[in-house]
């Protein structure tokens, strides 16, 4: 389940998981599939976006089916806000297994 803020729960469909490295889920609503995928990827230290290396984390939504272009601007600005929250607890709770908080 997926509480989005202010909005009614959806149910969610984990559709995979690769340890360390991606999960994706889907959920449907009417004749659309929103499909959500966040990946991270191991950055080598001298990179254009992580000068000293580290973990990217990367989110990914892409929806499909007859109403998506209506769902996209209904969806899209509430998904990008999210985000940065998002990013950064996914990187503390990767901090706190590793046990650098980076």
């Amino acid at each position: 389940m997926l509480v989005p803020k202010s909005k009614d729960p959806v149910d969610i469909l984990v559709l995979g998981c690769v340890e360390h490295e991606e999960f994706c889920y889907e959920t449907r609503v009417d004749d659309v599939s929103i499909r959500v995928i966040h990946r991270l990827s191991e950055v080598r230290p001298g990179s254009d976006c992580l000068p000293r290396g580290g973990t990217k984390i990367t989110h990914r939504c892409e929806i499909t089916g007859a109403s998506a272009d209506r769902w996209g601007p209904a969806i899209g600005p509430d998904f990008v806000s999210g985000i940065p929250a998002a990013v950064n607890r996914l990187a503390e709770l990767a901090g706190q297994r590793s046990g650098t908080p980076e």
